[in-house]
């Protein structure tokens, strides 16, 4: 008996509901905006794959059998519930792809590169709501892997941790490196800065255990002119712990343009390294699909 539905789809239902409710092929094809043709086969076609007579014809008059009916009256409900549950999937779904889960580190300056990109891309996209997080990189990458967020914005350095598990980046945003220093280290006065003028510095960098990237850029970075960096006794677990602690006399800091350094306590000089950039970039995983992702990877100023 079964083979029997092989054939019946939603539309031939929905058109039977109809014809059954209106008692006319004429009105139903009206309300259904087909033609009269059009329904009266469908019903037919209905009819011969149910092997059940629906409807009695005489003349101009329609009217539904008793098998009809019962199948109409069977069947009427539970179709507008799977249409009810069918509407709560769909909008759960396309509320989920209408949404972006971003997170950005907690010590950038987001109106110097997010709030830019973010405003141009609602711009394009107001249908998308963006969800904004901001947290410390490590957690952010953590967060990135746990579904919890569909893109980073991190430090350039943190690509290593990011190739390390598997997930593409690109630039968002790019500078001249900067060199932080107090106002009163004599390196303040001049205008820029090369790796020849801060060679024999002391550099105050993030702990190797925490977070062994920060390590690893600035002793490419030195390696690539031939120098060996030399770096501070005192290291710090985050950068929020840079923001909190840093001393003047720990030694200076390599940093980029959208850190942002709010420390009270002294006055802190940026002189932009002549000849090297850094900055930010996003990170995102590979099997994310969501259209909105894609659309704002494309709308990213910067090509790699």
């Amino acid at each position: 008996m079964k083979e029997a539905f092989y054939n019946v789809n939603f539309h031939q239902l929905d058109i039977f509901f109809c014809t059954v409710e209106l008692e006319s092929f004429t009105k139903a094809a009206a309300k259904l905006h087909m033609t009269q043709s059009a329904v009266s086969k469908s019903i037919a076609k209905l009819e011969q794959e149910l092997q059940i007579q629906l409807f009695t014809r005489h003349y101009r008059e329609l009217h539904v059998t008793q098998a009809g009916l019962e199948l109409y009256q069977r069947w009427k409900k539970p179709m507008q519930e799977i249409e009810k549950e069918y509407e709560k999937i769909w909008k759960l779904q396309h509320d989920e792809d209408s949404q972006l889960k971003v997170g950005t580190t907690s010590t950038t300056d987001l109106n110097t590169y997010f709030w830019p990109i973010m405003t141009q891309f609602q711009q394009k996209f107001p249908e998308c709501t963006v969800e904004p997080d901001s947290d410390n990189m490590e957690r952010l990458i953590t967060k990135l892997a746990d579904r919890q967020l569909d893109i980073v914005f991190v430090p350039d350095f943190m690509k290593y941790r990011l190739e390390d598990l598997g997930f593409p980046w690109k630039w968002a945003a790019k500078d001249a490196i900067q060199i932080l220093m107090s106002e009163h280290h004599p390196l303040a006065k001049k205008e820029r800065l090369t790796l020849e003028d801060v060679k024999d510095e002391t550099f105050v960098l993030l702990d190797e255990g925490s977070c062994p990237e920060n390590i690893r850029f600035v002793r490419g970075l030195f390696a690539s002119a031939g120098y060996e960096v030399k770096i501070s006794n005192r290291s710090y677990r985050t950068p929020e712990g840079i923001e909190s602690f840093y001393q003047p006399s720990d030694g200076v800091m390599i940093g980029d343009s959208f850190f942002k350094y709010e420390n009270s306590r002294q006055k802190m000089i940026r002189k932009p390294l002549s000849g090297y950039q850094n900055g930010i970039i996003c990170g995102w995983r590979e099997d994310n699909s969501s259209r909105y992702l894609q659309n704002l990877l494309r709308s990213l100023p910067l090509k790699e």
